[in-house]
């Protein structure tokens, strides 16, 4: 019985709806106690999706000596308006192509929350081990709580062998930390523009871009879409190229 009630969830049931529909099959006419009785789903359950069912052309109900009966549609009635709807669908096939923009030509966005969500934006930065682009506030970072996360980041970026060229609004912390740490040896390369404001972080990677927000509760997106990429990629270059 499992393999009937798997199958009828490939056509559009819920485990429940199976079950009822399988019940009625073999009591012919049933009221919705019968049902629940037979199905083994309690009678609320069976109320709240009737009208669905009845809807799909699954069930049918009566009323008889003021009590509601349901019965079952036909096996092959109920394979005979698959077979319609299939049938609708293909011939519905050109025009609906006609119109349809592949989701592969939209950008791809994704939001985190939090502080916790911004750690998860940097995790998938590295995960495609591209070189990175990026603009950015350091004295900002370098002073929330994010700041020995990104120690821990850059410590596997350079074991990915994954570069990273920034460009940073001029101040005492970055300048600070990156005379204390071997640039080389980080893969980082960085250029400073002093009267920037880069309140959002915004890091290139591929055909992907990452803008990072710290202002509390914090913030990050991820866009994946190549347009955009090349779009923000080329401000970067360009920017970077006027920078000593």
């Amino acid at each position: 019985m499992n393999y009937l009630v798997e199958s009828l969830e490939k056509i559009g049931l819920t485990d429940k709806q199976a079950k009822v529909y399988l019940a009625a099959l073999e009591l012919g006419s049933a009221t919705i106690q019968e049902l629940a009785r037979k199905s083994g789903v309690k009678r609320p359950s069976i109320y709240n999706f009737l009208d669905e069912m009845i809807n799909k052309g699954f069930l049918t109900m009566t009323e008889i000596k003021g009590k509601t009966h349901i019965s079952p549609e036909k096996p092959e009635s109920i394979i005979e308006k698959q077979k319609r709807q299939a049938n609708m669908m293909n011939n519905l096939l050109p025009d609906l192509l006609g119109i349809y923009n592949s989701p592969a030509e939209k950008p791809k966005i994704k939001f985190y929350e939090g502080f916790e969500g911004i750690k998860k934006v940097y995790d998938n930065i590295i995960t495609d081990n591209q070189p990175i682009y990026a603009f950015g506030d350091y004295e900002i970072l370098l002073s929330s709580e994010l700041s020995d996360h990104m120690k821990k980041w850059t410590i596997e970026r350079a074991q990915r062998n994954i570069p990273i060229k920034i460009i940073a609004k001029e101040g005492p912390k970055i300048k600070a930390y990156l005379n204390s740490h071997d640039q080389k040896k980080e893969l980082r390369e960085t250029k400073f523009a002093k009267n920037a404001m880069f309140s959002t972080e915004i890091n290139i990677f591929g055909d992907k871009v990452a803008l990072i927000s710290f202002q509390k509760p914090g913030m990050g997106v991820i866009i994946e879409n190549k347009n955009t990429a090349e779009t923000m990629m080329s401000i970067w270059q360009l920017l970077w190229n006027n920078l000593s």
